[in-house]
């Protein structure tokens, strides 16, 4: 069994950036959430009029958060089917499992999205009140 060295370093490269997309995915949910939380805290020392105003940026800044995740994901996605490609080219190689479907990484975005909704129309809800 050959090895091409090509391919090799193909396949490292590929799968450094995969582990950094998955990587990314979580760490940018979880600043995001962070930076909410911490928003909420330094809220509620504020006049009440304020609140409106917050909510619908809040909401806004989770929305874009929630879009940044679907990318991170489809970007991963991407490079998982390229690394199976290379794996089943390969004999005596372990093939990658399968990436699709419904998972917690495709969930996870649309619920940051219903949130963040939720979040801006209540936001407006209250200020037309």
């Amino acid at each position: 069994m050959e090895s091409d060295p090509d391919r090799d370093v193909q396949y490292a490269v590929f799968s450094r950036h995969r582990l950094h997309y998955g990587r990314l995915f979580f760490e940018v949910i979880a600043f995001s959430v962070i930076v909410l939380l911490l928003g909420t805290i330094v809220s509620l020392s504020l006049p009440s009029a304020w609140r409106p105003v917050l909510d619908v940026g809040g909401g806004g800044a989770l929305l874009m958060t929630a879009f940044i995740a679907h990318r991170l994901n489809r970007q991963e996605e991407a490079y998982a089917r390229l690394l199976s490609r290379i794996e089943a080219g390969r004999p005596g190689w372990h093939a990658s499992p399968v990436v699709g479907g419904l998972s917690s990484r495709h969930a996870m975005p649309i619920a940051l999205a219903c949130g963040a909704l939720s979040i801006a129309v209540l936001g407006l809800w209250v200020a037309t009140s």
